[in-house]
């Protein structure tokens, strides 16, 4: 794959990526060639979430020749990646800013004007001319939310108010009490905005931030609706929640959206309803929603999945007969099962991390589990669960 005739420093970048790809690989127990074309896609989606397009694109044309020289040197009779291509986004359709980014712009606001251009724009999605034509008298609250009414949404099915979170919720309330009357946010010299002047308002905040282009009331605006749907929130909200019922609007952000066949809606809805064959993986794929889909800690997470292994290791234990360990905690049930040759050492140093991230999740120390650690108990667990079944089930 890598001859005479290819530079050393070539050959190191496919050393390089075809060591990533066989770690993915090992991580999730597969075997690269055994590996099927729906495996190379969900490495796909690993690479997207992580990386540059221009990135992604190299990774896969890697991966992509390594199979074809295992095909040409008759290892393999036809190669798994061939027709796994990267979704290359324009550099366009990714100029919004993302949740850190709109953390940023907040922090780097110096009034509650500016604060209310990150907030009503990026966060609740307004448009421009919505925001202009805020007036205080549209400011109420319902069930102890305060909301801003939004006297232009009256079509059918939208939401005719924004919810503001209660951090937005204070500033806004802060301009009401000011103003009084008229307009809800102004520019510094207290005029009404033009498109003018909320255009450079709005620069100059994304200016401070230090974004790598210059940042619109467009951009603010497409926040809501492409992490949205990077996140997994309800298509049918973010659609209500937007002012436009038309949804083709959305389609550039769905399209450069990286799924993975988890989020295939046929497959949830049969996990749903018919289970995943396997109780444990069951469990485990729903700890992998509460990382993925939710807004809760990473910490929800990893103290759902080792629940899950701490669950599997009783189970195993009582189909052996053997006797449940004093203290119920996972290094207590891995110290058994090792005693008895059932696991291995590695096995048994994978249980011992494992505790020390639940019992952190557990209580309340949610600073030492990071998305990071929640993910890798989820896999491990996998592996774990994968390699020492229940009566071989």
């Amino acid at each position: 794959m890598a001859g005479s005739r290819v530079s050393s420093s070539t050959r190191g970048q496919y050393d390089m990526a075809l060591r990533k790809y066989s770690g993915w690989c090992d991580s999730l127990g597969y075997a690269p060639l055994r590996i099927e074309p729906a495996e190379i896609y969900e490495y796909r989606v690993h690479l997207e979430r992580i990386n540059k397009p221009s990135t992604v694109s190299g990774q896969l044309t890697i991966v992509r020749a390594f199979y074809r020289f295992l095909v040409q040197r008759g290892v393999l009779t036809r190669s798994p990646a061939e027709d796994i291509v990267p979704s290359v986004p324009t550099a366009a359709a990714r100029q919004y800013p993302d949740t850190e980014q709109l953390r940023t712009l907040w922090e780097v606001c110096k009034r509650d004007d500016e604060r209310a251009i990150v907030g009503l724009l990026g966060l609740c999605g307004l448009k421009s001319n919505e925001l202009r034509e805020a007036d205080v008298r549209d400011i109420s609250e319902a069930d102890g939310v305060t909301l801003l009414r939004l006297p232009g949404r009256a079509k059918s099915g939208l939401r005719p108010f924004v919810p503001l979170c209660e951090p937005l919720a204070v500033v806004v309330s802060r301009l009401a009490e000011v103003r009084g009357a008229g307009a809800l946010v102004r520019s510094k010299w207290d005029t009404t905005f033009t498109r003018h002047t909320l255009l450079r308002s709005t620069q100059r905040i994304g200016m401070r931030a230090g974004l790598e282009y210059a940042l619109t009331p467009q951009h603010l605006t497409a926040s809501l609706r492409a992490i949205g749907i990077e996140r997994g929130y309800g298509y049918a909200e973010i659609v209500r929640s937007i002012g436009e019922i038309e949804a083709r609007r959305l389609t550039k952000w769905v399209a450069q959206h990286a799924s993975s066949m988890d989020d295939h809606p046929a497959l949830r809805l049969g996990r749903t309803v018919l289970g995943s064959g396997s109780e444990s993986a069951q469990h485990l794929h729903f700890a992998d929603e509460i990382l993925r889909r939710t807004d809760a800690h990473p910490a929800a997470a990893a103290a759902h999945a080792g629940a899950v292994v701490e669950r599997h290791l009783r189970v195993l234990m009582t189909s052996r007969n053997f006797a449940l360990p004093s203290s119920p905690k996972l290094s207590a049930y891995g110290a058994a099962l090792k005693q008895r040759d059932v696991i291995d050492n590695r096995a048994l140093q994978l249980l011992n991390r494992m505790q020390d991230m639940r019992n952190a999740a557990a209580h309340g120390r949610f600073d030492e589990v990071s998305g990071e650690d929640a993910r890798w108990l989820i896999n491990n667990a996998r592996l774990l669960i994968g390699a020492y079944p229940v009566d071989g089930k």
